[in-house]
């Protein structure tokens, strides 16, 4: 049988132009689950990437988590497990979330626990797009669910499209004259 997939790509433009008028991270949240749907993602989250003394909860900036993950994600610290926090300080661009996430399952067991509590709430698949943001921290988008299927023509798209929407959840949730950093009285002479 012949399945005939929405073309992301048609519709990330639309979605780029309307995510500027919107008004609350959950209006963002929700329009881009309205477009990503189609192709499977159920849930989405976007972060900055936690240092080794921050807690999740500290650089979660949206989310749209199924009931009861965030809070066992957050009480076991899963993100200084999450194979793929540590892949997407390597990576610029969008990976598959467990499939291209190594980890040694015989030395990481934080990991393996993770990834099997991540499968007893659904979470089996999904893309997380690494983001280089104004505020100078490295974020991310994470979308998935049971089956992502998202064909390889239209990763830039979501590429695109997960800039576009962190950018402005990060707008809605900082303003920008408080993300540049300060410069030392040092750095102003040069």
């Amino acid at each position: 049988m012949l399945r005939i997939s929405p073309d992301l790509g048609r519709s990330a433009f639309d979605f780029i132009e309307n995510v500027q008028c919107l008004t609350t991270p959950g209006e963002i949240m929700n329009a881009m689950r309205t477009v990503l749907s189609g192709f499977g993602f159920e849930y989405l989250y976007f972060n900055f990437l936690p240092g080794p003394a921050q807690n999740f909860e500290d650089v979660l900036l949206a989310n749209s988590l199924p009931a009861g993950w965030l809070e066992l994600y957050i009480e076991k610290q899963f993100a200084h497990a999450d194979p793929s926090m540590r892949h997407c300080k390597r990576m610029l661009r969008p990976f598959r979330w467990l499939k291209d996430s190594p980890y040694d399952p015989e030395q990481e067991s934080r990991a393996v626990e993770f990834v099997h509590r991540a499968i007893d709430f659904g979470l089996l698949d999904g893309f997380v797009v690494p983001i280089a943001s104004s505020a100078g921290k490295v974020g991310a988008m994470w979308g998935g669910g049971q089956a992502v299927d998202l064909p390889e023509r239209d990763i830039p798209a979501l590429h695109l499209m997960a800039i576009y929407a962190f950018d402005r959840v990060l707008r809605l949730r900082q303003p920008l004259w408080n993300e540049r950093p300060r410069l030392t009285p040092r750095e102003k002479r040069f």
